[in-house]
């Protein structure tokens, strides 16, 4: 979830480039209609922050109230510490700070879905 059409597609063309399947969507209530839908087949949500509609928090609390096992990898411009704060004793939650390079945000994909699921917290 992106809201900013350059990045997104960026990220889009890079995860299928390297075999991913994805879902994408141009904010956080169009994300938060295609987990619902998709949910049994995501691995993994990756969401921005600043979205319109809703951003990354309310996308992870929308995620946590069907899932606590689905991982969550936030991108953010913003100071992650703070952000960390609110997501705090969540082991299937990440971040990642844009602007993110490739190798980063492959890296961070790839460490999220090769780590054990957390079973809660």
């Amino acid at each position: 979830m992106e809201d900013d059409p350059t990045l997104r597609a960026v990220a889009e063309r890079l995860l299928r480039k390297v075999g991913y399947r994805l879902v994408a969507a141009a904010d956080g209530v169009e994300g938060m209609e295609a987990y619902q839908l998709h949910r049994s087949e995501i691995a993994l949500v990756i969401t921005d922050v600043v979205m319109p509609k809703a951003g990354g928090f309310d996308v992870y609390d929308a995620v946590r109230r069907i899932s606590r096992m689905t991982k969550v990898l936030i991108t953010t411009g913003y100071a992650a510490p703070t952000h960390r704060k609110l997501v705090s004793g969540d082991a299937n939650v990440a971040f990642v700070t844009k602007p993110w390079t490739v190798s980063e945000l492959l890296m961070r994909v790839r460490a999220m879905l090769d780590t054990p699921t957390a079973a809660g917290f």
